[in-house]
C-alpha cells in the first residue's frame, strides 16, 4: 500500500511539473486565445487535452483577452484642455482602470473616466477585467498643448 501511494504521489508531481513547464513555455498563458480548443478527456489518462495534443491542466485557469475599444481620445491626439474624458467599450459590468482611476462599465459595456493631463505627452493606460480574471490592456498617448 505504501509503494502504491508513493507511485501516485510521483505521478501527481509529474503532472504538476509538466503543467508548470507548459505554462512557462507558452509565456505564462496555457493556451493562446486564437487556437480553437476542444477539451476532451483522454481515454487513457483522464487528463483534458486539445485537438493539438497539448495538455491543459484543469487546475490552472486559462486567461483570455476581453474586448476593449478606446473611442475617445484618439491615440496621438493633441488637446488644449488639461482634462479629457476617456470613453470606450468593453464587456458589460467589467472593472475598468484608467491610469489612477477606477470605474465600472455599464450594462452595455460603455465606460467614461475623466483624466487630468500634464503639459506635453501623456500616456493613458486602460485596463479592463472580468470576474474570471480575463483582461485587456491598451495604451494611448495624448499631448496637452495649452497654446493649441
Amino acid at each position: 500500500m505504501k509503494q502504491f501511494l508513493i507511485i501516485i504521489f510521483i505521478i501527481i508531481i509529474g503532472v504538476i511539473g509538466y503543467a508548470v513547464y507548459m505554462r512557462i513555455r507558452n509565456g505564462g498563458i496555457v493556451v493562446s486565445p486564437g487556437i480553437p480548443i476542444s477539451k476532451q478527456k483522454s481515454e487513457t489518462s483522464g487528463v483534458p487535452t486539445t485537438q493539438h495534443n497539448v495538455v491543459i491542466p484543469s487546475s490552472i485557469p486559462t486567461v483570455f483577452q476581453i474586448p476593449l475599444t478606446i473611442k475617445n481620445p484618439v491615440d496621438r491626439s493633441i488637446v488644449a484642455s488639461s482634462t479629457i474624458i476617456v470613453r470606450g467599450t468593453t464587456i458589460p459590468k467589467a472593472d475598468v482602470y484608467v491610469n489612477d482611476s477606477i470605474a465600472r462599465a455599464d450594462t452595455q459595456g460603455n465606460f467614461s473616466v475623466q483624466v487630468t493631463l500634464d503639459e506635453g505627452d501623456n500616456t493613458i493606460v486602460v485596463i479592463t477585467n472580468d470576474t474570471e480574471g480575463n483582461y485587456s490592456e491598451k495604451d494611448i498617448t495624448v499631448t496637452y498643448n495649452p497654446g493649441t
